[in-house]
């Protein structure tokens, strides 16, 4: 699932810039907790996903992240599950 998510996500935030002109890297990686509600003792995956663009200031890039978090088809599978999230961080190698 978090390799679906970050190849997908990722695809659909290079798919978005190009469309506006912008030639630049982005990346995404997703990280997956199984973890247990304390007070339920149920047991859930948490999923986390860091998306950053190179060369794009962060504000600039939580635009772009934000509009491809939403046109993701993985992302739209995900829908409203309460335990998968993402962030835009500073990109690096």
């Amino acid at each position: 699932m978090g390799l679906s998510w970050a190849t997908c996500f990722n695809s659909t935030i290079e798919i978005l810039l190009k469309s506006k002109g912008i030639e630049k890297k982005s990346r995404v990686e997703v990280h997956i907790d199984y973890c247990e509600d304390q007070n339920t003792k149920e047991h859930f995956f948490e999923l986390k996903a860091y998306a950053a663009i190179d060369g794009i200031d962060l504000d600039e890039a939580s635009s772009y992240i934000d509009t491809a978090a939403k046109r993701c088809p993985v992302s739209k599978i995900i829908g409203d599950y309460p335990y998968a999230s993402y962030e835009v961080i500073p990109y690096s190698e």
